[in-house]
């Protein structure tokens, strides 16, 4: 009894420390999430006017392509893949700050439900008996961006605390998985998706300024002010690149494993980075 009683205390500042790390836009999609599902079941039912369906789509409903993932049946399909979402992400929007982890999102859901649209159009022309697949939820996203952070550095190894295995198994594995396991053609899009970005934009489909960044804070008011508002930690103009120096901070080049840089430069400030370079070398080198 006395040590079950020292671990909730222990569990308590594990969720504390947890929550505190996760970033503002995390915490808003979950509350967006929540928040429809609770109009859904006990006002109006919305869902049925939000979720990504082809016919209706067709029909002039071009909305859903943007509210889609905010779309789920159940409080327990929400926390479950809102979990699984922002193991992925977290990382992601720690160096990309906030402000554009939301609009990036907002961009690859719209992109990804536009391309589910146009591929379930036609396959419907050419096959009219075809049976159109419904989206909703972000599943598909998750499934993006966990690719995404694996292409990005395919050769290393993730480890899993007994094993270490290279991405490029990872990603082949994730593959498979979509193949065999699952119909619904959003998941092979995403994976496809990342594969494209990195290949032709070097990870990063759309880069904004940091002037840029600023100026899309100031749409979410006093909210830019909180401590879970994450500010970019480098400039997302970078190109995806390797800096061919040690890096000090540890915990840094930690989160520039992890997810690979996604096009930005990780580990060093943009001064120190050019007062590191050989005067007429170029100190980076593609990866």
């Amino acid at each position: 009894m006395q040590q079950s009683q020292n671990l909730t205390p222990s569990i308590g500042k594990y969720i504390t420390k947890w929550w505190k790390n996760l970033g503002f836009g995390q915490r808003l999609l979950l509350f967006l999430q929540v928040l429809l599902l609770l109009i859904n079941q006990y006002v109006y039912p919305i869902e049925n006017r939000l979720s990504h369906k082809t016919l209706n789509v067709i029909n002039g409903d071009f909305w859903r392509l943007f509210t889609a993932p905010l779309c789920s049946n159940s409080f327990n399909g929400i926390l479950l893949n809102w979990f699984f979402f922002q193991m992925v992400v977290n990382t992601f929007e720690t160096i990309v700050g906030s402000a554009f982890f939301i609009f990036d999102f907002v961009l690859k859901s719209f992109l990804l439900e536009s391309l589910n649209f146009l591929l379930n159009f036609g396959l419907s022309y050419y096959d009219p008996s075809y049976i159109h697949t419904e989206s909703s939820g972000i599943s598909g996203l998750t499934i993006y961006y966990l690719c995404s952070s694996f292409i990005a550095s395919p050769y290393s190894k993730t480890n899993f605390g007994i094993i270490s295995i290279k991405n490029y198994f990872i990603i082949l594995t994730i593959l498979f998985g979509i193949i065999y396991q699952t119909q619904d053609l959003i998941y092979v899009i995403g994976f496809q998706f990342a594969i494209f970005e990195w290949y032709f934009f070097d990870g990063m489909i759309i880069r904004l300024s940091n002037n840029s960044i600023e100026k899309l804070s100031y749409i979410f008011g006093s909210f830019k002010h909180n401590e879970c508002f994450k500010q970019p930690k480098q400039s997302l103009q970078e190109p995806k690149v390797a800096v061919q120096q040690q890096v000090d901070d540890s915990q840094q080049k930690t989160d520039a494993e992890d997810f690979g840089g996604r096009g930005i430069m990780i580990g060093t400030d943009e001064e120190k980075a050019r007062q590191s370079r050989p005067q007429g070398q170029n100190n980076y080198q593609q990866i």
